[in-house]
């Protein structure tokens, strides 16, 4: 008895990752969306994420930037200096703790793509192995 199979024995699409999206409420970019409600100019947005820095990377060098002022003004959010009110103090203490959580992560994610390198590293030593073993075998037969 034969079984009729309505799907293809194989079954392959060509996905292309950095394609550009368009819809209707915006543009995709990736993971990146830019919504036309949230910009005056979508284009120019667009352009800058593609172009300049991508999000992450403008955030990133807002923060250490602010860092640097911070610590020149000599501020340690420790310490609550005088001239300044209760309010603008926490916003600097939330601000240094969110900079300490994002380098936190930066550093765990580093170390991750350090560990997977080495990872990759000794399966590659590996395979090697197998298939100099492999031809011994072939050789010896």
């Amino acid at each position: 008895m034969s079984l009729i199979s309505l799907a293809p024995e194989q079954l392959t699409q060509a996905i292309n990752p950095w394609s550009l999206a368009i819809k209707s409420a915006g543009q995709q970019f990736g993971f990146i969306n830019v919504y036309n409600q949230r910009t005056a100019e979508p284009n120019m947005e667009a352009q800058i994420v593609q172009g300049v820095a991508s999000y992450g990377r403008q955030l990133g060098r807002i923060i250490g930037a602010i860092q640097v002022l911070l610590k020149h003004e000599h501020l340690d959010p420790r310490h609550l200096p005088k001239q300044m009110s209760d309010e603008d103090w926490r916003a600097i203490q939330d601000f240094d703790s969110m900079a300490r959580q994002i380098d936190d992560l930066k550093s765990k994610s580093k170390a991750d793509r350090e560990h997977i390198a080495e990872l990759e590293q000794a399966n590659a030593q590996l395979q090697r192995k197998l298939r100099a073993s492999i031809e011994r075998e072939k050789v010896a037969k």
